[in-house]
């Protein structure tokens, strides 16, 4: 189950990269349903879920195994989900995210840094924990940033006066 949602993750990063680099290509876009795609990668995301959460509760795993399968499903939820939401936050962006992958990513991003801050700094884990959590932990905050950023500014420019717009970035 594992090695299927690594083969999943990987299925639709390549979709996504072979629209990025083919993207003045329309017969791509007109055969590729991206919300679809996400849909299911998040339903299969969530099967696994609960599958390896079956599996724990069946081996008495403790908190600390669930919030550890938790932060990684969320952040490979989150890194998903922002293939679909990386064409709205490149600047000059004319483009609408997609509200769903949008919606993921935020609330993966966030319940994400609430395991780093709250389950695994009670369970006192952090200053044993590998890189990749540092790494993953950093690309959640930022990723919450970037997008805070990025609706600042179109807010600004679209609802205030140019003078009020400039003061808030």
């Amino acid at each position: 189950m594992l090695i299927y949602s690594q083969a999943e993750t990987m299925e639709t990063t390549d979709v996504f990269c072979l629209h990025k680099s083919t993207s003045s290509s329309s017969s791509l876009e007109s055969d590729v349903n991206y919300e679809v795609l996400l849909r299911n990668c998040n339903l299969k995301l969530t099967q696994w879920q609960e599958f390896w959460h079956q599996q724990m509760q069946r081996a008495s795993g403790q908190s600390f195994h669930h919030a550890f399968l938790n932060f990684f499903r969320l952040y490979v939820r989150l890194f998903l989900n922002s293939l679909g939401v990386q064409p709205y936050l490149r600047k000059g962006s004319g483009l609408a995210p997609s509200p769903t992958a949008l919606s993921a990513c935020y609330t993966s991003a966030l319940e994400n840094l609430q395991i780093i801050t709250k389950d695994f700094a009670a369970m006192s884990v952090l200053p044993y924990g590998q890189d990749s959590i540092t790494i993953m932990s950093a690309y959640c905050a930022v990723f919450l940033l970037k997008v805070r950023s990025s609706l600042v500014i179109r807010l600004s420019d679209e609802f205030m006066p140019p003078s009020a717009s400039a003061e808030w970035r």
